[in-house]
């Protein structure tokens, strides 16, 4: 299918289709956050939005080589102190995952209301309400949190009614979660047979789907992301957008299927990461003023985020590609809050 042809073929996958899910809201929002014609504000929403994606990616066990340095802490803990829960809440998650707990737990000292937020979207799951965020990586959140002991007993007062809750109610895999965190709390008894060792437990993960639909879907995107090397950058956009909006259309265990397609697809990550640094430019002023760049880079931003929220596997290879050190450098990019 050539360039022409591509670009025909996207109204398909413009529109969301509600009985196969939703775009989660941290994407919802993060276009908000985008939408601002002032250039000080769209600095802050690529910064948000940026914390966001390096909470996905941070996921990735073996992205964690990528954080462990003192410039990535320091800058996840100057935004962990944010008045702005669209920024504090992922610093603080994202710092969970790579502090050293034997000499850097006042890192993640909760002062900003990350485990109250949690504590929220646990009761929306049960509630059955949307919010964007699985069981397991909030489950995880409080996990990580709970190694500093302040951290801990606030957790104890807040979380645990609805964690037990949600171990008779949810999904098995999502109890191996909930089991490990009870027990990192002093609240469950248990054997090795009891609690599995989750670690990793994703990365392993392989993702089979036979439904027509999820497969018609992944040879759809792969077909978008060869085609993107030969776009000009409006094009690119417009094929970027139907990228993400194809990852969207399906639930959350069919949107892996099709994120793993995304990171095996060969130098996939490497065009995307070439666009975004194309992009981005450094961060110069006209960024902010270039509609054109601006919406380019988030349509960039929108896939790695959508994608590395469904797919460990993707969120590896948005890792060794560079994308960590990429939205570091944004955030780095101003320093008062």
């Amino acid at each position: 299918m050539d360039a022409m042809g591509i670009l025909a073929a996207l109204r398909r996958f413009q529109d969301v289709d509600p009985s196969h899910g939703k775009a989660p809201p941290v994407i919802v929002e993060t276009r908000k956050w985008m939408s601002s014609e002032k250039p000080m504000q769209r600095r802050w929403s690529l910064i948000s939005s940026s914390l966001h994606i390096l909470h996905n990616l941070v996921k990735s066990k073996s992205n964690h080589k990528y954080f462990d340095n003192r410039e990535a802490k320091r800058v996840l803990h100057f935004y962990k102190g944010s008045d702005t829960p669209e920024r504090s809440f992922p610093a603080c998650l994202t710092l969970s995952y790579v502090i050293n707990k034997d000499k850097e737990l006042d890192l993640v000292n909760d002062e900003k209301g990350a485990i109250a937020i949690i504590t929220g979207f646990l009761q929306k799951s049960l509630q059955g309400r949307h919010h964007g965020f699985s069981i397991e990586e909030l489950v995880e959140g409080l996990e990580n949190l709970s190694e500093h002991p302040k951290n801990k007993e606030n957790i104890k007062r807040r979380a645990v009614p609805f964690l037990f809750e949600l171990l008779e109610k949810c999904e098995e895999s999502e109890k191996t979660f909930i089991r490990r965190c009870l027990s990192k709390l002093d609240l469950y008894s248990v054997t090795d047979e009891t609690v599995e060792d989750i670690s990793g437990i994703q990365e392993n993960l392989t993702t089979q789907c036979e439904d027509e639909k999820v497969i018609e879907t992944c040879a759809f995107v792969e077909t978008l992301v060869c085609s993107l090397p030969e776009m000009e950058p409006e094009e690119a956009k417009d094929v970027l957008d139907a990228i993400n909006a194809a990852v969207n259309k399906t639930v959350r265990g069919e949107r892996m299927a099709v994120a793993d397609r995304i990171a095996g697809i060969d130098g996939c990550l490497d065009i995307l990461m070439k666009m975004a640094l194309g992009f981005y430019a450094n961060g110069d002023d006209d960024l902010y003023l270039d509609d054109q760049r601006w919406e380019s880079l988030n349509s960039v931003n929108y896939v790695i985020l959508s994608c590395a929220d469904a797919s460990i596997r993707f969120a590896s290879a948005a890792g060794d590609t560079g994308f960590v050190k990429f939205l570091l450098n944004i955030c780095n990019s101003i320093t008062v809050i």
